[in-house]
């Protein structure tokens, strides 16, 4: 009769429990090849020397992660102009921040027509309020302004309505702030028609949005073809997209060059695409200078590629800085 042990024993059919013992280590070394066999072939390069950073995905695929990531820009900040007159609307330019010197600045919106002699004391008395109004917000006087702000909007002063909007905007009224932009944008002002967009955007009433950033666009504001080409983008309209974002990178800005790059460089002209990404990185750019990096590393130019993720780590504090970083580790081991 069997023990209490004996029977407690595992043991294949007709064999004893050391088969089974050097089956399951047989089994084991097999697993252990294979697992080596794989982490071996990872480590060998995709070709030529480079060796892949943990995670990193190499070479093209790295412009991948800022194709899609768009943002439209938000409202402008408001600033007193240098000149204005009654029922007349500054160009984009002269209202938002410039990276660089644009050719539109001195271009000014055709001002809807003024009523003849009858009206040229309510002109005049505009342009007086609105410059007692800047005059007061630079003196940190802002009731005082506010008050001169509205006075010459209701004189019909396109940049009084902008300005005004700004201010409510400040406080958190964008309720106020969204009619005195309509109300500027109608006198033709550019900036006002592209906050007005800005506004509409965030409540999602994107075809409103659209229109808004067209005129904005039509009157030479390259911020509005900037998010007039986020918004067809993300609706599909590639080639509308493109044309926007061209027109923005023509008025010298700089996040209208890079998505232009993208756009081109999804399409296949990687020569457009370098051209496109290098006048972003010389608007300072950062990402425009990576994606700039990448290019140049795929075209075997490794010392200007070095230089491009250099200015893209210089420029950023976030995931462009980051990925730079990488970009220079990687490279050192291709050099």
């Amino acid at each position: 009769m069997a023990s209490a042990s004996e029977k407690a024993a595992i043991s294949a059919p007709g064999h004893g429990g050391l088969d089974w013992l050097l089956l399951a280590a047989a089994v084991a070394a097999l697993v252990a090849a294979g697992v080596a066999v794989l982490v071996l072939d990872r480590l060998q390069p995709e070709s030529g020397p480079a060796i892949t950073l943990p995670g990193w995905r190499p070479r093209w695929p790295r412009l991948s992660p800022f194709v899609g990531a768009l943002t439209a820009v938000p409202l402008l900040t408001r600033r007193a102009t240098r000149r204005s007159r009654p029922y007349d609307g500054e160009a984009a330019a002269e209202l938002a921040p410039a990276l660089e010197p644009q050719p539109l600045a001195t271009e000014l919106v055709e001002a809807p027509a003024a009523p003849a002699a009858a009206d040229d004391g309510r002109l005049a008395e505009a342009t007086a309020a609105f410059a007692l109004a800047t005059r007061l917000e630079r003196e940190h006087d802002l009731h005082g302004a506010q008050d001169a702000y509205r006075r010459a909007d209701e004189l019909g002063h396109s940049d009084a309505a902008f300005n005004l909007g700004g201010i409510l905007s400040e406080r958190g009224d964008f309720e106020g702030a969204q009619a005195l932009y309509r109300r500027a944008d109608e006198l033709g002002h550019a900036a006002g028609a592209f906050n007005l967009g800005v506004l509409l955007e965030h409540q999602n009433d994107l075809a409103a949005a659209e229109t808004a950033y067209r005129r904005s666009d039509e009157r030479g504001n390259a911020l509005a073809a900037f998010n007039l080409g986020v918004l067809l983008h993300n609706q599909g309209d590639f080639a509308g997209a493109e044309a926007a974002y061209r027109r923005a990178d023509e008025r010298g800005d700089a996040g209208g060059a890079y998505s232009l790059g993208n756009v081109l460089a999804e399409k296949g002209d990687l020569a457009g695409a370098e051209c496109a990404f290098l006048r972003a990185d010389a608007r300072g750019h950062a990402a425009g200078a990576f994606n700039l990096g990448v290019l140049l590393e795929e075209r075997g130019d490794l010392a200007s590629a070095e230089a491009a993720y250099r200015r893209a780590h210089e420029g950023d504090h976030g995931e462009v800085a980051d990925m730079a970083r990488a970009a220079l580790v990687e490279l050192g081991y291709r050099r």
